[in-house]
């Protein structure tokens, strides 16, 4: 694939079709998950009370169908997250209506490859690791839990059980799923996902413990998985920044595309 031959219908669509198929990748894996289709709309009950891996994608063609997910939650009696890459005004009241909540708009980024800055770091960790034993699985999923504790113990406790649901599948994971967890002295404290479908690489996941940020790890972790992108012959990353981490992204090179509105249904 040629980025250069691309115009920005092209790097949307595969931005959003690669955010989708994220959604159900540990899905796929799990009996535990499931995957549900509404015409466009894909819809996942991980099987917890969850609005990480509970998820929403698509636009919805009419109100019903904004009913028959918003029913299927509710009747679960389970929180979800719903991700719109093509905002509808005219929806909005409804779902507000029906008990969704706004939460916030994460920007579309993407990175042509050979466009990377190169950066020395001099962060404190000492070893960055791809995801092949259980227990590098198991540690994904305490840095990863970690963003949650400060205000939701139930989500951290969720995110650990599904990662070590994930730590039990690691043998038979597919390809296209690579995990890397950056280690300080042996402990894990930071985690980047890479998902990759269409000569695109999605980046996400990325996460740093609470007491390691701000010393330079999560860029390091970032220009590791462009990297290691980059030697799978994958010449665009993609993903999807919340207001937070936009300067960081930015700061690597990362170019502004459009805009993902996510809503959330409370349990």
């Amino acid at each position: 694939m040629n980025v250069a031959m691309l115009d920005q219908v092209d790097i949307a669509r595969l931005m959003s079709d690669n955010l989708q198929k994220k959604f159900i990748s540990l899905a796929d894996q799990l009996s535990t998950m499931k995957v549900k289709q509404l015409n466009e709309l894909q819809y996942v009950d991980c099987g917890m009370n969850s609005d990480t891996f509970n998820t929403v994608f698509g636009l919805p063609d009419s109100m019903a169908e904004i009913d028959q997910v918003t029913q299927y939650y509710k009747e679960e009696k389970k929180p979800a997250a719903w991700w719109f890459s093509e905002p509808k005004e005219g929806f909005w009241q409804y779902m507000q209506q029906l008990g969704w909540l706004y939460e916030e708009v994460n920007v579309g980024m993407y990175l042509p490859i050979n466009s990377l800055i190169e950066t020395e770091f001099r962060s404190p960790l000492t070893d960055i690791q791809i995801c092949t034993e259980p227990s590098h699985y198991e540690g994904f999923g305490e840095v990863l839990s970690s963003i949650f504790e400060q205000f939701n113990s139930v989500e951290v406790d969720n995110v650990r059980s599904v990662y070590r649901k994930v730590a039990e599948k690691s043998a038979v994971l597919p390809n296209q799923l690579i995990s890397l967890v950056g280690y300080c002295e042996e402990k894990a404290v930071a985690t980047t996902t890479l998902f990759i479908t269409d000569g695109v690489a999605g980046l996400y996941d990325i996460a740093t413990v609470n007491s390691m940020r701000k010393q330079g790890i999560a860029s390091e972790m970032l220009h590791t998985a462009i990297k290691i992108a980059r030697q799978n012959h994958i010449p665009m990353c993609v993903l999807q920044a919340s207001p937070d981490g936009l300067k960081l992204y930015k700061k690597a090179g990362f170019l502004s595309l459009k805009s993902y509105e996510v809503w959330n249904l409370p349990a």
